[in-house]
């Protein structure tokens, strides 16, 4: 199949119209993410983000569907209901940001999006609002580097995602600033931009360094990247396996972290440790798999018996963030 972002648009009004007919419960179908940016591969892969808004609570909250091993539809389902506060809406940091940002309509069921987007998005982008979609990942991010610093826990697959889960909660913090927030697949690559609008540019070395200490070279990538897409096809199969990680994904994934490992060693970093680090939760503490991942944690995130190293860092990094988010209150006059 040739992959153009016109083709895969008709794949989207396609799958529309196929789910509307076979499910009468959607009301809405929206599409949102990369594909209505102006490039929306990364490695010659993409996927298309779509919502199903429905009547009633799904039993399936996400879907990730096959097309090519290139393309994947990625399907959120929700309750209609989730959108009947737009007070709420204007807060939350994920469905109302990418409701607002101009997505584009494929099934509109007597005019329910248009209604419900003229309700949230006539105050949405003030600053009281901002601020209040960006103060509770800040403060996320905070809570899990106090609960960390107290208690001490071992390293462990869980561990290191909540640790990882951090990192994203500040960087979306900043992201929100000025924007939606960033998704898995370019979250280290679009947030230079980012921290650049809102005047924080310096930081993003900050950020760099939590995923990769220094440049390495194309041999070492290549030994990572195999014993990765080994953990990669373990993960798959087994049964507990997220959907995101099976085999329907697997080149939006390595494709990713390919082209990335070029120009972008940083941005590569973060889909390859993040992922390893979802798949190390599935596997068994005793299978070979663990022992690459492991070795990654300490080559990469500087973590290896503990995380001690890292804290002092981090704490700068939140420190920043809270700063930045200060500045953003006063400079909007929201300041007591």
């Amino acid at each position: 199949m040739r992959i153009t972002k016109e083709s895969m648009l008709r794949l989207a009004r396609d799958t529309a119209a196929i789910s509307a007919n076979q499910d009468r419960s959607i009301i809405c179908i929206y599409l949102t993410g990369s594909l209505l940016t102006e490039d929306p591969f990364i490695g010659g892969t993409t996927d298309i983000d779509l919502f199903f808004v429905h009547t009633q609570e799904q039993d399936k909250k996400r879907e990730i569907r096959y097309l090519s091993d290139d393309v994947s539809l990625d399907i959120a389902h929700i309750d209609q209901k989730r959108f009947q506060q737009p007070r709420h809406l204007r807060a939350d940091a994920w469905l109302g940001p990418f409701l607002c940002a101009k997505p584009r309509v494929l099934l509109d069921s007597q005019h329910w999006f248009e209604f419900t987007e003229a309700s949230v998005a006539a105050q949405f982008y003030r600053p009281e609002y901002i601020l209040e979609r960006a103060r509770p990942l800040a403060a996320a991010a905070r809570q899990t580097w106090m609960e960390f610093h107290l208690s001490q826990p071992d390293v462990t697959a869980n561990t290191i995602l909540r640790y990882l889960n951090t990192i994203e909660n500040a960087g979306n913090a900043l992201a929100l600033l000025s924007g939606p927030p960033l998704t898995e697949r370019r979250f280290l690559l679009d947030l230079p931009a980012r921290l650049n609008t809102s005047g924080v540019e310096t930081l993003i070395s900050s950020f760099n360094s939590f995923l990769l200490p220094s440049d390495i070279t194309d041999i070492e990538w290549t030994e990572w990247i195999t014993r990765w897409e080994s953990s990669l096809r373990e993960a798959a199969r087994s049964t507990d396996c997220h959907p995101k990680l099976s085999g329907v994904r697997r080149n939006y994934y390595t494709h990713a972290v390919n082209a990335l490992s070029d120009e972008h060693q940083p941005a590569a970093a973060w889909i390859l440790m993040r992922t390893w680090s979802q798949i190390a939760a599935l596997l068994n503490e005793k299978s070979s798999e663990m022992a690459a991942w492991k070795e990654a944690c300490g080559f990469f995130l500087q973590v290896k018996d503990s995380f001690e190293p890292i804290w002092g860092t981090l704490d700068s990094l939140l420190d920043s963030v809270e700063e930045t988010l200060d500045i953003f209150a006063k400079d909007n006059g929201l300041v007591e």
